[in-house]
């Protein structure tokens, strides 16, 4: 159960596990969860796909801060008599005390990453279990870079997230910051910035300050509002580069998704993608962890997040456009990493494994 349809981050692992159960032949019942999104739910997902009437597990794809919502939701009956398993993300280091009566909804959690399992494992005595997702690469997706006004022959760094997701932790000004760095004083310099921001409507003074930020330079793109999944594999597709100087993340889908097109990857060497990313099939950049001295959002004062290095970022975007023979190198290398351990396969061999350590197949 989960945001089956939700044009989100959060949606798309709900289906990731359905597509890692299908794999795996293991029988399901879909319940769509709704409350509390405020993502579009256009993604396209048949519901009533079920394929038993029967569970003995509640695989649950709904954060922490959401389960006493979701039990009050959906009824009390749903969860009894059966082992109920959250499927948790969290960005940062820590989990907040706040969160603690979340475990009293589940019996188990599941997360993507080492970084959330440790964050996790910190509140509670539960058992938590790395159950790595699975990355929606479609290997017969063939964009054309004119659809997204991306020149033929230019090198396109590409950056994507979403305002809902907070900018001061995906860092979309620093990703800008580091591509004037790199070429601002290059003005025909035949590369591109292409960067994809949703939701901009909701947090209007933020697309602002982009907007702002870019419109020295003819040669960063916005994209803003929502494409399709077929419209951003395409786009994915078009690109040479992936830039991510987030300051924490729980996954870091998109990330995962260029490197499973075999793009490479400049991203912060923090939290959550280090998982699958490493200076073998990516450029990671260097950081310095810093103190939150204030709440930003969600995320607590006290509580540490990593702090990228513009000038290294800059200097490894600036390597990467000049050489396309470690371009495809480390692009064959993350297409590989992802295409092997976050295949449906894998992780429905993983969610198999455990369900049968716990005789609930």
């Amino acid at each position: 159960m989960g945001y089956l349809n939700a044009e989100s981050g959060i949606g798309e692992a709900a289906r990731s596990s359905l597509r890692g159960l299908k794999k795996a032949n293991i029988p399901f019942t879909l319940t769509d969860y709704r409350v509390g999104n405020v993502s579009r739910m256009n993604e396209i997902l048949d519901i009533n796909e079920s394929q038993s009437t029967q569970r003995n597990v509640n695989l649950i794809h709904v954060n922490a801060d959401q389960m006493h919502v979701v039990y009050e939701s959906l009824g009390s009956s749903l969860f009894e008599q059966r082992y109920n398993v959250g499927y948790w993300y969290w960005e940062m280091p820590e989990l907040p005390s706040q969160f603690d009566d979340a475990f009293n909804f589940v019996d188990e959690v599941w997360v993507a990453t080492e970084y959330v399992k440790t964050a996790i494992s910190q509140r509670t005595n539960k058992p938590v279990t790395l159950i790595p997702p699975n990355v929606n690469v479609d290997s017969n997706v063939t964009g054309k870079r004119a659809q997204f006004n991306i020149k033929e022959d230019s090198f396109a760094f590409f950056h994507m997230s979403d305002v809902l997701s907070m900018p001061e932790r995906k860092n979309p000004l620093g990703v800008i910051q580091a591509f004037k760095t790199a070429f601002g004083e290059e003005p025909t310099k035949n590369v591109q910035l292409i960067l994809k921001i949703s939701n901009t409507s909701r947090q209007p003074e933020i697309a602002e300050t982009i907007k702002k930020a870019i419109e020295d330079d003819p040669r960063i793109k916005l994209i803003e509002g929502y494409l399709t999944r077929e419209e951003i594999n395409a786009l994915i597709s078009c690109v040479d580069a992936y830039v991510s100087l987030h300051r924490a993340e729980g996954f870091g889908l998109p990330i995962a998704e260029a490197m499973g097109y075999g793009k490479v990857a400049i991203a912060t060497n923090w939290s959550g993608n280090v998982d699958f990313m490493n200076s073998e099939n990516a450029l990671p950049v260097d950081y310095e962890l810093i103190t939150l001295n204030e709440d930003i959002g969600p995320y607590e004062k006290g509580q540490k997040w990593a702090e990228p290095c513009i000038d290294d970022a800059a200097n490894k975007m600036k390597r990467i456009a000049e050489d396309k023979v470690l371009a495809t190198k480390l692009g064959k290398k993350a297409e590989q990493t992802i295409k092997s351990a976050y295949s449906p396969t894998s992780s429905g061999n993983a969610m198999s494994k455990r369900l049968v350590q716990l005789q609930k197949i």
